[in-house]
């Protein structure tokens, strides 16, 4: 009897023993998962994609390449805290299956011993986005080139067929950089570099393709009816903060708007007016004419500076929306356009107009002030109504059926902060909601 009690008190113990290990297995590697310290080397034998970095776009990524059915498995590294990449992942993605098919290790970017833990040697397609400006600062493009460096350094493995590696750039400086300068980055042995800009390519989904979710979302910037080479109106583009997505807008916009009625001397040849609004208009300017010096070298534009007093709707004197008889005419002096093709201060090359006159049929505007101000709202006002009496005692007096309005006018919202956006266009009174073509938010 005494030894059936002594082996069943030790068959408790033992089983006490061995459950409490297990428990703290179980808790720990619950744990690690959580932190992103586990590592699952069976994933390396599936389909799958690496994304370096937890930048904001990370959890849109995923679901797009999810949706896309281009691999089993998205390997993530990142910085920040694994279980908030995957709360904001979850927001994105709905379906818990595809949920646990994201991974997230914990890891920096510029470790090799890091790095190597993603067997990118292996992987289908690489996307090198970052981390946010709270990790990375402003060096985030020159992290990720750093990247970039120690993938080359230590892969080694010649491919037939490259792994294609996205890399993405903050800032559009650089990114222009890496587009037109021959760095050689084609020389990888494992990799094919393909940079990009999310703010670029979210300009173009707004320009160009125009859709959300397969589905035409955003209206052209000439409207649904289009420019016709009779028309006399043009294209009117306000940007409301020049952010990296603002400039961005803006310089795909003078890509993209370029119409026929500019070849028409009947109409005026009418060119795009784009017009940037932002406090430190006057700085940004600097650096987007330093940025693309032989545009500004060609094209018409100004700079004002708004008054921070109150401006009535009926003040004259801040009378400056200018259409693009009156741009090509300069009849505004007091608050004037600069021509570097006619304006020989400049010293452009293109002085003389041998390029001709008309060569570029977009024209610039800068105005500095908070979106805000009275006078602000009041340009936006003039701009969206086309507050022009001019036009309309021009159209009475010869008895043309044309538009009293010269201008097609789109408002885009491109503060950095999205709660100042959505701020700025509840501010705005009915001629701007009711007459622009377009109002956009980021």
């Amino acid at each position: 009897m005494a030894v059936f009690v002594t082996n069943l008190f030790g068959l408790f113990v033992l089983n006490g023993v061995i459950l409490t290990i297990l428990v703290n297995w179980v808790s720990n590697r619950k744990d690690r998962h959580i932190n992103g310290e586990a590592r699952y080397e069976y994933i390396f034998g599936r389909p799958f994609v690496a994304i370096i970095g937890g930048h904001k776009m990370v959890a849109s990524l995923v679901r797009d390449l999810m949706n896309g059915s281009k691999c089993e498995y998205v390997l993530i590294q990142t910085q920040r805290p694994p279980e908030k990449v995957r709360r904001e992942i979850a927001s994105e993605v709905k379906d818990e299956k595809v949920l646990e098919r994201v991974i997230i290790y914990a890891g920096d970017r510029t470790s090799w011993h890091e790095l190597s833990e993603l067997h990118l040697e292996l992987a289908r397609e690489i996307y090198i986005i970052g981390e946010p400006y709270i990790i990375d600062g402003s060096s985030h493009d020159a992290i990720n080139m750093q990247t970039w460096r120690l993938m080359n350094e230590n892969i080694k493995i010649v491919k037939e067929e490259k792994i294609p590696c996205h890399m993405m750039f903050e800032y559009q400086s650089t990114f222009t950089a890496f587009q037109f300068t021959d760095l050689k980055l084609s020389d990888s042995a494992a990799f094919r570099f393909i940079p990009f800009s999310i703010y670029e390519n979210w300009a173009q989904q707004v320009l160009i393709s125009r859709e959300v979710d397969d589905k035409l979302y955003y209206l052209p910037l000439d409207g649904v009816e289009g420019l016709f080479f009779s028309s006399h109106q043009r294209v009117h583009l306000i940007v409301v903060g020049m952010s990296k997505m603002g400039v961005a807008l803006g310089i795909e916009a003078a890509h993209v708007a370029h119409y026929p009625n500019f070849n028409n001397p009947h109409t005026g040849r009418p060119r795009t007016l784009i017009t940037f609004i932002d406090r430190n208009a006057e700085r940004e300017m600097i650096f987007l004419m330093g940025r693309f010096r032989e545009l500004f070298q060609l094209a018409r534009w100004r700079f004002v500076k708004a008054p921070t007093d109150v401006v009535r709707p009926a003040d004259g004197k801040w009378d400056i929306y200018d259409t693009s008889k009156e741009i090509a005419e300069r009849t505004n002096k007091e608050f004037p356009w600069h021509d570097p093709i006619q304006d020989r201060d400049f010293r452009s090359p293109y002085y003389g107009g041998y390029l001709g006159n008309d060569f570029i049929d977009v024209d610039f505007e800068f105005i500095e002030g908070d979106v805000a101000l009275p006078s602000i709202q009041k340009y936006i006002a003039d701009a969206c109504a086309d507050n022009k009496q001019s036009v309309i005692e021009y159209n009475r007096a010869h008895g043309t059926d044309l538009p009293n309005d010269t201008s097609k006018t789109t408002v885009g919202v491109c503060l950095a902060v999205a709660a100042g956006a959505w701020s700025a266009g509840v501010e705005w009174g009915p001629w701007v909601c009711e007459r622009a073509k377009q109002m956009w938010g980021q």
